[in-house]
């Protein structure tokens, strides 16, 4: 027998609850409530809340501030941005740097302002120009001489499935 599992017979303790900490963060970030509270919904001790939550330390500590992050995280954003980028074009920082720091800088930069104009990154325009070329090669009986080379120069329309039965099957 295992020391794990309860002996043959026995009930486990009924007045022990499964704890939802999905529900416990939910009542202590949307609706405020402190570990007591949460405790007291859920029929577990303030402690054994806190103990549960602890993962989640960082984002519970203060509700209040959390809330205001979820309403103006655009604008939190755009002003770490902004300091990001001032410090990209300062001199100092620039001339401390790195030529790959630089080049992966100006990369990310470059596919931020590609993405801010409406434009593809590179992996887009290559999954683009794939689909492009399959639906050449499939649909339109074009072919870039990727396709395969048994079925090139046969116009879809005029393909017909193969036979399944063995063509000597056919005279018995």
């Amino acid at each position: 027998m295992s020391r794990l599992s309860p002996p043959v017979g026995s009930v486990s303790n009924p007045s022990r609850q499964r704890f939802d900490a999905s529900k416990a963060l939910k009542l202590r970030l949307v609706h405020k409530l402190t570990f007591e509270q949460i405790g007291a919904v859920l029929g577990v001790g303030a402690q054994a809340v806190h103990r549960r939550l602890a993962f989640f330390k960082p984002f519970t500590r203060d509700p209040d501030a959390l809330q205001a992050y979820a309403e103006h995280k655009s604008e939190v954003s755009q002003a770490v941005e902004a300091r990001l980028m001032a410090s990209l074009v300062d001199e100092e920082t620039i001339s401390k740097a790195s030529l790959n720091n630089r080049a992966y800088a100006l990369k990310q930069v470059h596919e931020i302002g590609r993405l801010e104009r409406g434009q593809s990154t590179a992996n887009v325009g290559i999954l683009s120009k794939v689909i492009s070329q399959a639906d050449d090669e499939l649909f339109r009986g074009k072919s870039t001489g990727s396709g395969n080379r048994l079925t090139q120069g046969i116009p879809l329309e005029t393909a017909q499935p193969m036979d399944k039965t063995n063509e000597s099957d056919k005279g018995k």
